[in-house]
């Protein structure tokens, strides 16, 4: 009987952890540079390894939406479920001119959010990269 009771709080310790991971990526974030030229903006939900992120850029005077598309956590080796151990995430956004790849981490003061962007309309402008930190926000 103490074996099973043992068992089904070692069950529960290990649920609650594996939703944490996950939740530490969820939310709504905000550019820590208001003055970003950027993404202002990211919302992201979800439970599972397949989350979904919407993120707003900089225009004025409100902030464009990209609109919602899937993004993917990742855990820090094969073996290890990102559910519970996610280290990163990833979300592809594609327009009309360019495509967007953002890689998304989170520490102890925020998120970090890389950007690699890619224009596919011919217009011989260069690929990019840029790194910003966002803050959560209720």
């Amino acid at each position: 009987m103490r074996k099973a009771i043992f068992v089904l709080v070692l069950s529960l310790l290990v649920a609650t952890a594996a939703s944490a991971q996950i939740s530490l990526f969820t939310g709504n974030w905000a550019n820590a540079n208001p003055a970003t030229r950027g993404i202002v903006k990211l919302t992201l939900t979800g439970t599972t390894p397949v989350l979904t992120i919407q993120a707003w850029g900089a225009c004025h005077p409100t902030p464009c939406d990209w609109g919602r598309t899937r993004a993917y956590a990742y855990g820090p080796n094969v073996g290890s479920n990102p559910v519970g151990s996610a280290s990163a995430v990833t979300a592809l956004y594609k327009t009309t001119f360019n495509e967007t790849i953002l890689v998304l981490t989170v520490n102890p003061t925020g998120m970090t959010v890389s950007s690699y962007t890619r224009f596919t309309d011919g217009s011989g402008r260069f690929a990019y990269t840029s790194t910003e930190h966002f803050n959560r926000v209720p």
